[in-house]
């Protein structure tokens, strides 16, 4: 996991982790650079979303860009980029049975993976500033 957030949930999510007995499967890298993220990325073989409520998440177009594929619960954000999941997993909102089950049936289906890794490659041409620019000019 990467990112920042509330100083008490992440104490929540350390201890959750502990008695759970996932520290060696559940790492949570805090805040990163540009360099960092990137790396992260990268090594990375799903990105999962678990927000309940997003307006344009850059951060999927962008996981997407490193043909990531994606979980995430729906919400305006996430089914407008993964097109009412046509290019990703869309999981009923707060759904954590239904998102673990996603999680782990990629985990277990390389091929699966795969799939959704170019559907991910795909999509993230929708997203390239020459399109959006030129989309824009049109409506100009």
């Amino acid at each position: 996991m990467a990112g920042d957030g509330n100083p008490k949930e992440i104490k929540r999510f350390y201890a959750l982790r502990k008695k759970l007995n996932a520290e060696e499967k559940i790492s949570f890298e805090g805040k990163m650079n540009d360099t960092q993220l990137q790396n992260h990325y990268l090594n990375s073989s799903i990105y999962v979303m678990t927000s309940r409520w997003e307006g344009m998440p850059l951060v999927l177009a962008e996981a997407m860009s490193y043909g990531l594929p994606i979980v995430a619960f729906e919400q305006s954000g996430s089914s407008e980029v993964l097109a009412a999941g046509k290019y990703g997993v869309l999981i009923e909102n707060g759904n954590i049975d239904e998102i673990a089950e996603a999680i782990h049936t990629l985990i277990r289906d390389t091929e699966l993976r795969k799939h959704y890794q170019q559907l991910s490659l795909q999509r993230v041409h929708d997203f390239e500033l020459a399109r959006i620019m030129k989309r824009w000019e049109e409506v100009l």
